[in-house]
């Protein structure tokens, strides 16, 4: 009886481990392709005492919604203004950024450590190996480059390898764990590996999973960034920029730093940037100092009522759909008071000081006549109208508010009736009553109501600018702002309640801008700028107070999906 030929026992066993081996490759490859882009892995990498960190990962799915929402135009001027700085990157050498480090470059995670002179902090980059082939590819070209001394040395276990160049500029680079560790000072690559190794890293920090990463949950998250420490990160900034050179171009202006020095209640910072099927999606969350700090750091007024703060949108009905930019929020008392306590000489002092003297050129205190009753909810809009007064312009304006003392608001508006009732040009000043509602009027002569203002309630007024504004204050809108598709797509992508937002529809701002402004060679945009904006349907910004110490900062940049 002839015998069956079965495959062979070892064969079988030899296919069955190849497959699990193969199996077990595409694992590892796949988890090292996740692990570079991994945020919380690069952190693992950061000593706790950093004072700030930013991480850049190149998500696929980000780039293709990117791909999707960009223009011909604008990708065209991206690409253009990409490759000099690829070649600046790469001058000297025969790297190529798209075959050399592209390939294999995953998250890149760039952090500010403390060094041992205050004025110069150390400066270290992470890059997650997503291929380590092609990671060793590009190690070996480099070393191959011409005039780039290189000499390695150990640290605790881990080699250092450090480059030279033929100008003197050396940097130093090391692996760990699947990462590539580069930075101009030793020190930080020391710092990291110490870190590493006794378990002492950003990532061990408590709570930095969730402040770090849970705060900022955007969607395919193209940047992270994160400020541990505010007043010391404003300090390094500081100390450094005196340090620099008085004509260094990259030297932020001294009230800038002034400014940013003054937010010492400012604890720490977290911003992340992402993308999705609708648009960019940014969220910043900023954690402020204990309520007992010295009372010589004024406190953002965000902070002041966080409890008791209402939420803004009560007069989004008195508003009309054709509303194409709108600032709502609460408490412009506060505001005016959180910049009159700015310490002396500072810019928000001085601000304060300017708006003072305008306001006592037309007899008004500042303090009681204007922004002492302005305790509820303020809406400043502006509304598409070519009727009237406003078609030379396109555009009018209206200012809706609330108060708790209507009494000081009328004394107020009655000064500015005097003041504008005395004014030369004459513009007459005149009482009508539109649809039940008392309406005071500053009319021109020859081209009719210029400005407007009545009570719309016991404890709500209104400002408007132009006639065809002004009499649609008078009446319910049909439909209001709250039912307009675009207002919607926008305010539905912002938490809620909030305590202030900004919405801008871009696509009729650029449409009446285009018409009425844009048309003068003196002001007309770059090509690409206006293409960059004319990939943008609309813009939404809130502002929360979820807990006491815990401010929350959202936008929404709607984008238009382009034909391809």
């Amino acid at each position: 009886m002839p015998r069956t030929n079965h495959p062979s026992k070892r064969l079988i066993a030899a296919i069955a481990i190849i497959g699990l081996s193969s199996l077990a490759l595409i694992a590892h490859w796949q988890q090292t392709k996740n692990r570079s882009y991994s945020i919380l892995d690069s952190t693992r990498l950061i000593p706790k005492t950093a004072i700030a960190a930013a991480f850049i990962v190149p998500n696929p799915t980000a780039l293709n919604y990117l791909e999707d929402f960009s223009t011909p135009e604008a990708r065209t001027w991206f690409n253009q203004t990409l490759i000099p700085l690829k070649q600046q990157a790469l001058a000297g050498t025969s790297l190529s950024y798209d075959r050399d480090l592209k390939p294999w470059m995953g998250g890149v995670l760039v952090a500010i450590l403390p060094g041992s002179n205050p004025t110069t902090p150390n400066l270290i980059m992470v890059i997650g190996i997503k291929d380590k082939l092609r990671a060793w590819n590009f190690a070996r070209r480099l070393n191959q480059q011409p005039d780039l001394n290189r000499q390695v040395s150990q640290y605790q276990g881990i080699k250092i390898t450090q480059y030279q160049e033929s100008d003197h500029k050396q940097y130093h680079v090391a692996v760990l764990q699947d990462h590539l560790l580069i930075a101009a000072s030793r020190q930080a690559i020391e710092q990291a590996i110490e870190s590493t190794q006794s378990q002492t890293s950003l990532a061990t920090v408590e709570g930095i999973s969730e402040q770090f990463l849970g705060s900022v949950a955007v969607p395919n998250p193209l940047i992270t960034a994160y400020i541990a420490n505010y007043p010391q990160f404003m300090d390094v900034i500081t100390k450094a920029t005196e340090k620099s050179p008085e004509k260094s171009t990259e030297k932020p202006s001294q009230p800038t730093l002034q400014i940013l020095t003054q937010l010492q209640s400012l604890q720490s910072l977290i911003l992340g940037i992402g993308i999705d099927s609708a648009g960019f999606r940014l969220k910043l969350v900023t954690h402020l100092a204990p309520r007992n700090a010295p009372e010589s750091s004024p406190q953002i007024p965000l902070q002041a009522n966080q409890g008791s703060q209402p939420a803004v949108g009560r007069l989004l009905d008195r508003l009309p759909t054709e509303t194409i930019a709108l600032v709502d929020l609460q408490g412009i008392d506060q505001i005016w008071s959180y910049l009159t306590t700015s310490p002396p000489h500072s810019p928000l002092e001085n601000l304060a000081g300017q708006v003072r003297q305008a306001l006592k050129t037309i007899n008004l205190d500042a303090d009681q006549d204007v922004f002492g009753w302005m305790d509820g909810e303020l809406a400043l809009g502006a509304v598409a109208s070519e009727e009237g007064v406003l078609a030379p312009l396109g555009l009018g304006g209206v200012l809706v508010l609330e108060t708790s003392d209507r009494t000081q608001a009328e004394d107020t508006l009655d000064k500015l009736d005097r003041v504008i009732g005395e004014s030369s040009p004459p513009v007459n000043v005149e009482q009508r009553t539109l649809r039940g509602v008392e309406v005071t009027e500053w009319k021109d002569p020859r081209q009719g109501t210029l400005f407007g203002h009545g009570w719309l309630d016991e404890d709500l007024m209104f400002i408007a600018f132009g006639g065809p504004v002004v009499e649609a204050m008078t009446m319910i809108p049909e439909p209001p702002l709250q039912e307009n598709p675009e207002f919607q797509a926008i305010s539905q992508a912002l938490p809620y309640p909030n305590q202030g937002y900004l919405y801008l529809d871009v696509e009729d701002l650029l449409s009446w801008a285009t018409g009425y402004l844009l048309a003068s060679p003196a002001i007309a945009l770059q090509p690409n700028v206006l293409s960059l904006l004319n990939s943008v349907q609309g813009v939404g910004l809130s502002t929360t107070l979820p807990e006491p110490d815990r401010a929350e900062i959202e936008m929404f940049l709607s984008l238009k999906e382009q034909k391809q």
